[in-house]
């Protein structure tokens, strides 16, 4: 090659890479000059809402809240296919005679806490009969710090998990959108580790996941303002995928555990709880859940038993398909026609 051949060359490549440089930057300045994270300040995401002003309850109607995570809000099911609609519909057709409202306000992210602070703070205001209260997994993971969601260690009040809010807390550099962009959820505390990064499972005990105790605590909360707002409450288990024997395609699906549940260790090396850990996590989360039924003596819907452990009625570590959905909430609907919830409501 000729000097001046080589000349050529070197400047090409210089000219090149310039010009991809201010096209790179001209990308991220467009980033972080029109980013925004909106928020709810109060309850990280903003609530599903009421009419205003409140419609006065008429004789013959029947409102039914059902409180909840995403298994509960199913957002990526049609409206008609998600478990409280169901319940709506299969109310309906029991009782001809009555105007049944069965109001969806399950929100992502939500836990019992938020629950709580929801019911507490707004929804009792709706003045309801009945209350289905879902909620399990979301407190699950609230039990690790994941650097993506959450800043500083576990807190019981749930305080060190961002959630919904995470973008907010802790701002997604240009880098790290890109990666989530082209690879989805990544779980890494610098955006430059995601292509170095390992990870391995860890068969935690039931005794790692220290958001259990504070579970419950949510949930009775819940259940005594629940009926202190003159509603009956009914509590709902949590399906989830976890089994010790899992399919190849079983296994495909699941995420929480690695995104969720991830704990940095080193360098691009994150641990994340095994299947069975968190199959044992969901069942204590369960069993806390009958627990305080029991107690508080108010109806349970098992969810968790009514569910099989397949993908024909779950699509990922616990939100529903349309069957699964369906199930639950003729499974729902039924319990309530069973105890006779409706009548009781009816005289109180």
């Amino acid at each position: 090659m000729t000097t001046r051949t080589a000349i050529k060359v070197a400047l090409a490549g210089t000219l090149i890479t310039a010009g991809m440089l201010i096209i790179y930057a001209g990308f991220a300045l467009r980033y972080y000059s029109t980013q925004v994270h909106p928020f709810d300040p109060f309850t990280q995401m903003p609530l599903v809402r009421l009419p205003e002003p409140i419609p006065s309850k008429q004789p013959n109607e029947l409102r039914v809240l059902a409180l909840g995570g995403s298994t509960t809000a199913s957002v990526d099911l049609p409206d008609s296919d998600r478990y409280p609609a169901v319940v709506e519909q299969r109310l309906s057709r029991a009782y001809p005679g009555l105007r049944v409202h069965v109001l969806n306000t399950g929100r992502d992210w939500s836990t019992a806490r938020h629950n709580l602070i929801e019911y507490v703070s707004y929804y009792q205001d709706w003045k309801p009969d009945l209350v289905l209260i879902l909620a399990g997994i979301n407190d699950l993971y609230r039990s690790f710090a994941p650097a993506q969601y959450a800043i500083g260690e576990y807190d019981s009040l749930y305080s060190h998990f961002y959630g919904a809010a995470s973008d907010a807390a802790l701002p997604p550099s240009f880098e790290q959108h890109l990666y989530r962009k082209w690879f989805g959820p990544i779980v890494t505390t610098y955006w430059y580790e995601a292509p170095f990064v390992r990870k391995k499972t860890v068969d935690y005990p039931v005794e790692t996941y220290r958001s259990i105790p504070a579970f419950e605590g949510h949930l009775t909360k819940l259940v005594a303002a629940v009926r202190a707002n003159g509603a009956m409450p009914v509590l709902v288990t949590q399906a989830t995928l976890y089994k010790d024997a899992l399919t190849a395609d079983e296994q495909k699906v699941l995420w929480f555990g690695e995104v969720f549940c991830a704990t940095r260790t080193g360098f691009a090396r994150y641990s994340y709880p095994t299947t069975s850990s968190l199959r044992r996590a969901m069942d204590a989360l369960n069993d806390r859940t009958r627990a305080v039924a029991a107690r508080e003596q108010v109806p349970l819907v098992d969810g968790a038993q009514v569910l099989a452990k397949t993908l024909d009625v779950l699509q990922d570590d616990c939100h529903y398909t349309s069957e699964g959905a369906h199930r639950l909430g003729i499974a729902a609907a039924q319990r309530i026609i069973d105890l006779n919830l409706v009548g009781s409501r009816r005289k109180s």
